[in-house]
């Protein structure tokens, strides 16, 4: 698992982002991209030791594809300048929360929570959070999680959504669009790959409790 040369691959591939120069340097792509197989599968067999629903997955169930979807899209570079994957029941496809893994030159990180949830899906864990709150606030109030992850990110209404009640308590909560929660890295960290593995491992069982709270809202 040699993180260095993931990222050192994309970090060429930030700046030569054609399928001229990804073709002419496919063999390194190819080692780079078995290396993050190798390293998904390791999160997953740790992940497993305290979420039992991802120990059947594989890494490729997990992982994104680097083609971009360019079709609607202003910028047509055609490679996403990242290796990504999403570990959770069903693998990459099941939007719900999970365990997300980025590595990109300079920007790799952590994530959870609820990514940008259909509108349902919105209002089920806006719902929970009304209904539930204090539980909520008990698992972000926790000294290791706001140490660790702080607040959510995401985009906020200004006017509070219909059908709640503009007194309600968690209000400025009710209001976000999503619920996004993560944690950066800069690439000594990545590099050092088994203390990555491990500090991240250590972070995701901090988030689960989240994930677990919004997935109880989403059933």
């Amino acid at each position: 698992m040699d993180t260095k040369k993931i990222i050192g691959f994309l970090k060429k591939l930030n700046y030569n982002n054609t399928k001229e120069w990804f073709e002419a340097n496919r063999k390194e792509y190819d080692e780079a991209k078995k290396y993050h197989l190798d390293l998904v599968n390791e999160f997953i067999k740790r992940i497993a030791k305290f979420d039992n629903s991802v120990a059947e997955l594989t890494a490729k169930e997990c992982i994104f594809r680097i083609n971009r979807d360019i079709r609607f899209a202003n910028d047509k570079t055609p490679y996403k300048t990242n290796f990504g994957a999403y570990i959770i029941e069903g693998g990459r496809k099941n939007w719900k929360c999970g365990y997300y893994v980025h590595l990109e030159n300079n920007n790799s990180l952590i994530a959870g929570g609820l990514h940008i949830p259909q509108s349902d899906w919105l209002l089920k864990a806006r719902m929970a959070i009304s209904e539930r709150g204090d539980e909520l606030m008990k698992l972000l109030n926790r000294p290791n999680y706001k140490k660790v992850f702080g607040d959510f990110e995401g985009e906020k209404l200004k006017s509070v959504p219909r059908n709640f009640d503009k007194n309600d308590k968690y209000i400025e909560l009710i209001k976000l669009k999503s619920f996004d929660v993560f944690y950066s890295y800069g690439n000594e960290s990545v590099y050092d790959v088994d203390n990555f593995i491990s500090d991240a491992i250590e972070k995701f069982k901090i988030l689960k409790p989240i994930n677990d709270f919004f997935n109880a809202a989403l059933k």
